[in-house]
């Protein structure tokens, strides 16, 4: 049996790891009902896969294609997976896109199941390496290659958590250079000139996203620190939009966090209180909410306070864009 299956948000710690069984030499009915095929060669007990996260079937998928190959890389959402970028993925279709080393041509369709796609791309072996015994294109190739395949809010996102895990943009830049005039390499430079490597989450980066596109004669700025506190976002230097993840509110978040729920909840009202006090305006938002609330409610506000005079508490290290790189990472 195999089935279709879309992903939500699935850079997150498994905590299950799902059985890959090998397809018997004889296939039964019996068999066939019990289990859902994967590849070729592999499956796994459908019921459990039916019950598991939808991240978990995405890293059952990479196994299972990761062991069904055997010279071909994984590149696009699954590597960077792989990796450990988090992702957008915001079209929520899961495949493990796979790339022939070289200039090889990619094999039949029909050799693939529809958890599997190869692209027909040039792949050198600089481009290249090996994450936990699995062969996947480099960080910087990765990047590149979210600029061919996907949109530019998943390429955002993709550079941008990738330097918040610690990669530079130097390396990236390095990349471009190297590989000036490529496919892909024109669109990942515009794309890399606007990052940061200071945002917290990829749903913060589309937040952004999503008001410069909306509000391209606005001053928007990311991380800016009133007082003590650092917002996610000031836009016209008096409204802070910032996103509110839920599980913060949990049990379960508080406990590995040293505290409580009502603790937790004191401190942002404490917080908020605060930036009100100074008289700025304070919008939040969960991840959920970015696609239809989010602009609706920033022009409402824009609407309401056409002359609003900014407080003028903040510092704003990012008031002319993306800092200059030798500055961002010096000692």
């Amino acid at each position: 049996m195999i089935l279709k299956i879309k992903i939500d948000f699935y850079q997150e710690e498994s905590s299950m790891m799902l059985q890959l069984v090998r397809r018997p030499y004889r296939l039964t009915k019996e068999f066939e009902r019990a289990h859902i095929q994967l590849t070729r060669t592999w499956w796994t007990p459908l019921l459990e896969y039916q019950q598991a996260r939808s991240f978990e079937q995405f890293a059952l998928h990479i196994r299972a294609v990761n062991r069904s190959i055997k010279t071909a890389v994984i590149v696009g959402f699954a590597a960077a997976y792989i990796h450990g970028i988090p992702t957008l993925n915001k079209e929520k279709c899961l495949v493990v896109c796979l790339n022939l080393p070289g200039d090889r041509h990619p094999p039949s369709s029909r050799q693939c199941t529809e958890i599997m796609h190869y692209r027909d791309a040039a792949l050198p072996e600089s481009d290249i390496t090996e994450v936990s015994g699995k062969r996947v294109t480099t960080i910087e190739r990765t990047f590149v290659d979210f600029c061919v395949m996907y949109d530019e809010l998943e390429s955002l996102a993709f550079v941008e958590a990738a330097m918040r895990n610690g990669n530079s943009h130097e390396q990236f830049q390095e990349y471009l250079h190297e590989h000036a005039g490529q496919r892909g390499v024109a669109k990942a430079q515009r794309i890399l000139d606007r990052a940061y490597d200071i945002i917290d989450s990829v749903q913060e980066t589309s937040m952004r996203y999503q008001m410069e596109a909306q509000f391209p004669t606005h001053k928007i700025s990311p991380q800016v620190m009133i007082g003590n506190y650092r917002v996610d976002h000031l836009m016209d230097d008096y409204i802070i939009v910032e996103l509110d993840g839920r599980v913060k509110y949990t049990e379960e978040f508080a406990w590995e966090n040293g505290t409580t729920v009502t603790e937790i909840f004191r401190k942002q009202v404490s917080r908020e209180r605060y930036l009100l006090s100074l008289g700025y305006h304070v919008l939040r938002f969960y991840p959920d909410e970015l696609d239809d609330l989010l602009i609706p409610t920033i022009r409402r506000i824009l609407a309401q306070n056409p002359h609003r005079i900014s407080p003028n508490e903040h510092y704003d290290p990012h008031s002319d864009g993306p800092p200059p790189w030798t500055s961002r990472w010096a000692s």
